[in-house]
């Protein structure tokens, strides 16, 4: 489901007028430099969400952005000027909760604590997998073999605001 909602977002911003770039810019964003021939600024604009998404993605498991900044610009695949223009990018601290919960309790967004091993110490999942129902099947799967049935895991939190009743 994750893969196709580019191309689910694009469908439905085509039809509004003068969005058409935006679309195209959503449609291409999981693989910017698929086509030769595509506009500069629709290419410009899928490998800046492109970025965002990979950043994110990064900072989520709890890497550093600085950390994650770092990993991008190792990997060679992103433009030096727009990974530059992230030097300074702080966002606010994602907050979880460390939970441990049994796998029938797993839920999609959660995020391993610890590497998920099967017999012989086989590499099932690793730490800080975000877990998507593909993984909770696979982890319940392995479970009922090994007779596990808690897992380490982080909660992303839900900030509580205060609201001011003047």
């Amino acid at each position: 489901m994750f893969q196709a909602h580019p191309q689910t977002a694009a469908r439905l911003l085509s039809n509004i007028p003068r969005l058409e770039v935006v679309a195209e810019i959503i449609r291409r964003q999981q693989g910017p430099e698929t086509e030769p021939f595509v506009m500069e600024e629709v290419r410009q604009g899928a490998h800046i969400l492109h970025l965002a998404m990979e950043m994110d993605r990064r900072i989520y498991r709890g890497v550093s952005s600085n950390a994650a900044l770092t990993e991008l610009r190792a990997a060679h695949r992103f433009d030096g000027r727009m990974l530059d223009a992230l030097d300074t990018y702080s966002p606010a601290p994602t907050e979880f909760e460390m939970r441990r919960l049994r796998i029938r309790d797993l839920r999609t967004g959660m995020i391993l604590e610890k590497d998920f091993l099967g017999n012989g110490d086989l590499l099932i999942l690793k730490k800080g997998t975000i877990l998507s129902e593909t993984w909770i099947e696979r982890l319940e799967n392995f479970a009922k073999a090994r007779d596990q049935e808690l897992i380490d895991v982080r909660v992303p939190g839900t900030r509580v605001r205060e609201i001011d009743r003047r």
